[in-house]
């Protein structure tokens, strides 16, 4: 046997065996502390501070090192207890519906929606500051939004008589096309399309809204044959079809628009025996949309591969529940309390809702309402929401510690 030969079948056993007792070294997962924010933060305005900071700005959001292959605290889902309110700082109201929506701008930063709020206003997630930018001056305000090459935002006209376009870069809003509808409540829900296509979901006009950013003209869509004073309320495009999917508030049918043919389809009846039924919609990774019950008992779930509407769990928390859903990434559909003393939270993994963390401390100013929207900011590890009436804005963390063996 040659020299080489015999030292390496002598070694051989002992690399085998040391390799044997080797074990997969894994990192210890550093604490992560993630967040939803209400719209936590310093309010400032061109005349001065709105609201004294409480607590000061924000600090900066915390995170694991980035995910290794292999490593399953990458892809963990969140458990549903470790979600945590804290208040933000106390605002002053300018309306006794301060804002309804809020759409990611460039920069990150996000662009808040007036109601019947006088002012649009901009939150900056990475410090943790509000601030009002432009007064709008159009009775009624708007409903949601939606976002052209990332700083043009397109506010849907509900009390307004025209189409809000707000430049997030230069801070200014103009009004863009009238609209013709003699409801001061025409529509509500927004969804970009494609770059010339913005559907607006109708509230009290019965019919779709369609605007083209690109030209700034509105025309009347396809008539909604649906019976009830609000149709709809917060819409999405389905990732499975390319329709457009609207939330039946009055409605006692989902509402669909078919952007290709230009048509609107009745979905199936959601049965919720209510009026306002439901107020908000996110999808789930198969494509499933999560509505928010608002005055329904049961948590709404649509297929739009399929159109059938499933009754989901009961939430418990009586009417006027929840304003709008979100889906946390990798997580469960996350509601805004409306009247509901808690966050809502729907597990998907599961199929059951669980109460969230309370909000019953917070004062409400106008209505009993609370909170209105819910934005998943461009980092993925906040959801903002908009406040309704509260005096306040508030902050939703997510904290997960786990340490590996």
């Amino acid at each position: 046997m040659k020299p080489d030969t015999f030292f390496s079948a002598m070694l051989e056993p002992i690399m085998t065996r040391n390799r044997s007792m080797m074990m997969p070294r894994s990192r210890c997962a550093a604490s992560r502390l993630v967040r939803i924010a209400l719209l936590a933060g310093v309010i400032t305005g061109a005349m001065g501070p709105m609201a004294a900071p409480i607590g000061g700005p924000i600090s900066e959001v915390l995170a694991d090192e980035a995910g290794e292959p292999g490593d399953d605290h990458a892809t963990r889902q969140p458990h549903v207890e470790g979600f945590r309110y804290r208040d933000g700082p106390v605002m002053e109201l300018t309306g006794n519906r301060e804002f309804r929506g809020g759409v990611v701008v460039d920069g990150g930063r996000i662009v808040l929606i007036p109601r019947t709020g006088e002012f649009i206003a901009e939150y900056d997630p990475s410090t943790g500051q509000l601030t009002r930018t432009a007064r709008h001056g159009q009775p009624g305000g708007f409903g949601f939004g939606s976002v052209v090459d990332s700083t043009l935002v397109v506010m849907t006209p509900r009390g307004s008589r025209n189409v809000g376009l707000y430049d997030s870069k230069t801070q200014q809003y103009r009004d863009g096309a009238a609209h013709g509808q003699s409801s001061n409540n025409a529509f509500l829900g927004s969804a970009l399309v494609r770059p010339d296509l913005v559907v607006f979901a109708p509230l009290n006009a019965r019919v779709v809204g369609l605007y083209d950013p690109q030209t700034d003209t509105y025309r009347d869509g396809p008539e909604v044959p649906e019976q009830g004073h609000y149709l709809f309320s917060d819409i999405h495009v389905s990732s499975r079809t390319g329709e457009v999917i609207f939330t039946p508030f009055d409605s006692a049918h989902v509402g669909i628009y078919d952007p290709n043919k230009n048509e609107y389809v009745r979905g199936p009846p959601h049965q919720a025996g209510t009026t306002a039924a439901y107020s908000g919609i996110a999808e789930l990774a198969d494509g499933t949309t999560v509505m928010a019950p608002r005055n329904a008992r049961r948590i709404g779930l649509y297929d739009p591969t399929t159109r059938q509407f499933t009754k989901g769990p009961e939430h418990g928390e009586g009417a006027a529940a929840f304003m709008a859903a979100r889906r946390w990434p990798n997580g469960p559909v996350l509601m805004a309390p409306y009247r509901a003393s808690h966050v809502g939270i729907y597990d998907p993994s599961t199929g059951q809702y669980r109460s969230g963390p309370s909000v019953t401390h917070v004062p409400v100013l106008s209505h009993g309402q609370r909170f209105s929207g819910a934005i998943l900011t461009a980092s993925g590890d906040q959801i903002v929401m908009p406040n309704r009436g509260a005096d306040r804005l508030g902050i939703i963390e997510f904290s997960d510690e786990s340490e590996a063996d």
